[in-house]
């Protein structure tokens, strides 16, 4: 996750890239809503099964960090902020829809904000 910068962090980070973009991490996501699922079964299942494209509604990458006891590295999904709503509308619970609510507040304020500086 090079290159961006947290632009909210008030319930769950979100992130701004270089061309403005807003961003979520799935993992932040998938712990906020508290699924019972392995993270990876999770995100893989909701990717699939809403038909989110990768590199348009997400993207991947292997998350190389430093472990001394070695082992493979991690694999992030980092989601557009309109994948990351979906994604938290349909885990139907009140902690989902709390995270939906506070992305769409985000865009709002963020909207806003651009316009009065137009």
């Amino acid at each position: 996750m090079n290159n961006l910068t947290i632009i909210d962090n008030q319930l769950l980070p979100i992130y701004q890239n270089e061309r403005q973009e807003h961003l979520v991490n799935s993992r932040d996501l998938y712990n906020f809503v508290g699924s019972k699922q392995q993270f990876t079964d999770w995100i893989k299942n909701r990717l699939d099964k809403w038909g989110f494209i990768e590199n348009q509604d997400y993207i991947v990458f292997h998350n190389f960090m430093k472990n001394p006891e070695g082992g493979r590295p991690t694999i992030e999904y980092i989601l557009t902020l309109d994948t990351a709503k979906e994604i938290a509308m349909v885990e139907n619970n009140e902690k989902g829809r709390q995270a939906r609510r506070y992305f769409i507040e985000v865009e709002k304020r963020y909207k806003q904000d651009i316009s009065l500086l137009s």
